[in-house]
């Protein structure tokens, strides 16, 4: 009975102990996180928006063909200016001047050769048949220009997902390397207790290989999750096409 007491004991006694050590590597977990921060390194999530559409090739590209069609529209405005036109003359000589008496009823022409000068103007308007089929092309150049508008819309609202989306994995493979990091140093201090216990002779080479084995497959996550970090700082470079300095 005494021996099942004690062994009760001990059992508790390593819960308790792996309790407190979770907690501990909890604590400098949190710790490690709150010291390397990546937000308060890298630039607001506003301003990564605003960047990734002021240099997106594609949304430069629309920009073009818009301005293209702006272009279309003004020109086709000022041929029609083209069918209007104003005449104007002015001459100075002799004129023969028709004139007119009327007196009780008798009426009696006449003319007279004065010199005088004189002013006329005009205004004059041709329009073309062809011109009246040409106004489709104006209306299709402003068609063109807001299928254009709502297609950069589109562009620009799936640019900003893009940029949170990778934002957020950043974030997350920043986490997930502090964490294993953390881990990763504390399995290395463990592994030095291991060896020297081994090679005292307090545990197997079983036991011993075994947590050699875990240290090695937790480098390897290690290595792997700092790829994974290193892939989402150049694609999130890449969409807001501005380096992020995170020293």
């Amino acid at each position: 009975m005494r021996g099942y007491i004690t062994r009760i004991s001990f059992s508790l006694l390593i819960m308790s102990l792996s309790i407190i050590s979770n907690a501990q590597v909890s604590e400098v977990i949190d710790k490690e996180l709150n010291l390397h921060n990546l937000k308060t390194k890298i630039i607001p999530l506003g301003q990564l928006l605003d960047s990734a559409v002021i240099h997106s090739p594609l949304l430069k590209m629309i920009d073009a063909d818009i301005l293209i069609q702006d272009l279309k529209i003004k020109s086709e405005k000022k041929d029609w200016l083209s069918y209007f036109s104003v005449t104007g003359s002015a001459k100075y000589g002799m004129f023969d001047n028709l004139i007119i008496n009327e007196s009780l009823g008798d009426e009696s022409t006449g003319t007279t050769n004065a010199k005088q000068q004189r002013y006329s103007v005009g205004l004059s308007l041709k329009i073309p048949f062809s011109s009246i089929f040409d106004n489709v092309d104006r209306e299709v150049a402003i068609s063109e220009k807001m299928k254009l508008q709502y297609q950069k819309d589109k562009v620009v609202s799936e640019l900003r997902k893009l940029v949170v989306t990778q934002y957020g994995n950043l974030l997350r493979a920043h986490a997930k390397l502090i964490i294993k990091t953390s881990e990763l140093e504390t399995m290395k201090m463990q592994m030095a207790d291991a060896e020297i216990n081994y090679k005292n002779g307090k545990i197997p080479l079983a036991d011993y290989s075994k947590q050699k084995s875990q240290l090695l497959n937790l480098r390897l996550e290690c290595e792997e999750i700092r790829i994974e970090f290193t892939v989402a700082i150049h694609l999130l470079q890449e969409t807001i096409g501005i380096k992020l300095n995170l020293n």
